[in-house]
């Protein structure tokens, strides 16, 4: 699985990972059992790692199980690892292919995840309505998960941002100029990758004073990508950063080192490399389409057009449901846009960003789901926490 710190990653693939790991050590009288993966810092890593830390501190009684392996990329969270079978409410995140059987044991079940396509496999909605909660990040996976079935009830908590996720020095107009772009390296055809080389060449084609700068590792699906549209080893256009193993600071200050960031997503579950780009004031060319469109607008990024394509298979997990295609030539146009008025596009994000890194600093996008689990624990059977949850969540 690739190691994007700064959270870049596409669902999650079986052939990623050969064996769950649920043969945690035995812990006793815990109020809550966390499955999760804590062993990188890639997107689904990171939110767990962010869970874990928050409710921390809410269910001191917390067990964590990282079923994708040991040790954990935070040391801080070893000391937590474990795993209480009698725990009386288990919370799983993830994909359902990952689920193993001491999972659906615990009486009480909530199942945190996100999708990235307009419709799920059958097998995720029966999965899903198996757990008394479903937690996910965007009214798009909201939507999703209804509009294929799933009938148990869901409760939308947007991802969140460490305080690293801040501007750093103030921005000046230098040369190059630099686009950046971070990518899955197992499916960058759902991150456009083909159609951004494409556009990047015809918007400054002849300059060698404007670079695109792509954070992914060359993996076989990059690397024939990169063939096709007739990039170089050692292009001096088109710069590969390989380094996807940063910690989240090291990965945050990156931004302070682009003018843009480039991001013409087909789909996502919710977007977190536009996300944290606005909240280091760095400005963003992305459509606000998907889990996207909940926190994209023109008073904080330059939006992309999109149109439905339904004869294009979705490029995620299963290649199933649809998603949108980007615009091209609007593209093409975006990208000479945001450099020739690059001074009012970086004004504009960093006139937005305050009121935005304050709406969406991890304590106050996990205070609604912080504040539910904690009364779920205190009461004393599956039926009242099951009356809870429908009390309180659609």
């Amino acid at each position: 699985m690739s190691r994007l710190g700064g959270h870049a990653a596409g669902w999650l693939d079986p052939n990623d990972l050969k064996r769950w790991d649920y043969e945690g050590a035995p812990r006793t009288g815990m109020a809550l059992q966390l499955y999760g993966m804590f062993h990188d810092c890639s997107s689904i890593p990171n939110v767990c790692g962010q869970l874990a830390r928050h409710l921390r501190a809410v269910v001191p009684a917390l067990a964590l199980q990282s079923y994708t392996g040991r040790p954990f990329f935070d040391p801080a969270l070893e000391a937590l690892a474990g795993m209480d079978p009698e725990a009386p409410v288990a919370f799983f995140y993830g994909v359902p292919d990952a689920i193993e059987d001491p999972v659906w044991r615990h009486p009480t079940r909530i199942f945190g995840l996100a999708c990235e396509s307009d419709r799920v496999p059958a097998a995720w909605v029966a999965c899903c309505d198996r757990f008394d909660l479903v937690v996910v990040p965007s009214r798009y996976c909201a939507r999703s998960l209804r509009d294929s079935g799933v009938r148990a009830p869901i409760l939308v908590v947007p991802h969140g941002l460490e305080p690293c996720y801040r501007p750093r020095a103030p921005k000046t107009r230098r040369r190059p100029f630099v686009f950046y772009n971070v990518l899955n390296a197992e499916r960058p055809h759902r991150k456009s990758l083909p159609e951004l080389l494409r556009a990047f060449r015809r918007a400054f084609a002849g300059r060698n004073d404007v670079v695109l700068r792509l954070r992914v590792e060359r993996s076989r699906e990059v690397r024939a990508v990169l063939a096709a549209a007739g990039v170089a080893d050692h292009d001096p256009q088109i710069l590969i950063d390989e380094r996807t193993d940063l910690p989240t600071d090291a990965f945050a200050a990156c931004y302070a080192d682009v003018h843009c960031t480039v991001h013409p997503s087909r789909a996502e579950g919710f977007g977190l490399i536009p996300f944290q780009s606005i909240a280091c004031e760095t400005p963003v060319i992305a459509p606000a389409h998907t889990g996207m469109a909940d926190f994209l607008d023109e008073g904080n990024a330059i939006l992309l057009r999109s149109r439905a394509d339904p004869a294009r298979p979705a490029d995620v997990y299963y290649a199933y449901g649809a998603q949108p295609v980007i615009d091209e030539d609007h593209l093409v146009a975006l990208l000479r846009h945001a450099e020739a008025a690059w001074e009012q596009e970086y004004a504009k994000v960093r006139a937005a960003a305050p009121a935005f890194r304050a709406r969406y600093a991890w304590p106050v996008a996990l205070a609604e789901l912080l504040a539910l689990v904690r009364a779920l624990v205190a009461l004393p059977d599956a039926v009242a926490r099951r009356a809870l949850i429908r009390a309180r969540v659609a």
